[in-house]
């Protein structure tokens, strides 16, 4: 079973395996999060894909993680997926604001400006006072935009 649906010795994901997993739902939910430990982040994001297919919340840490990447099109799918499963990524979201790692904090904004909720308004305001540089400060006023500020 395994060696159908992992593509190496370290019980990696492909991205057909994911859909296939996502098929089998629920049974296959604690191999699901043990793939969200390995350190390949394409193979941890197509994990936290079918993740947040299940409404499975326990992915939300390793989507955080996974916005702090350098490649744009993996941290975009974790922005996605993090609005993909909307108010209940806040929390976690809010906790991670004050990072120091600019990628995970612009992956943050971001993610809090496509779930659109407003009681986030005053966490990215006290953000935005705080920010000392221009990317930073364009995409926190482009989350509040979104939000409806």
């Amino acid at each position: 079973f395994r060696r159908v649906l992992f593509r190496s010795e370290d019980d990696s994901p492909t991205e057909l395996a994911a859909e296939i997993l996502f098929e089998m739902g629920e049974q296959i939910l604690p191999d699901l999060i043990k793939g969200l430990s390995t350190d390949d982040l394409w193979s941890k994001m197509n994990v936290a894909d079918v993740l947040v297919k299940l409404k499975h919340n326990e992915v939300i840490p390793s989507l955080i993680e996974v916005l702090g990447t350098d490649e744009t099109g993996l941290q975009y799918r974790a922005i996605f997926a993090l609005r993909n499963l909307g108010a209940v990524s806040i929390p976690e979201l809010i906790k991670n604001i004050d990072t120091t790692k600019e990628n995970t904090l612009i992956g943050i904004v971001k993610s809090l400006g496509e779930i659109k909720d407003k009681t986030t308004i005053p966490y990215l305001e006290k953000k935005l006072a705080s920010a000392n540089n221009e990317k930073l400060k364009k995409e926190i006023e482009k989350a509040l935009k979104k939000i409806g500020k």
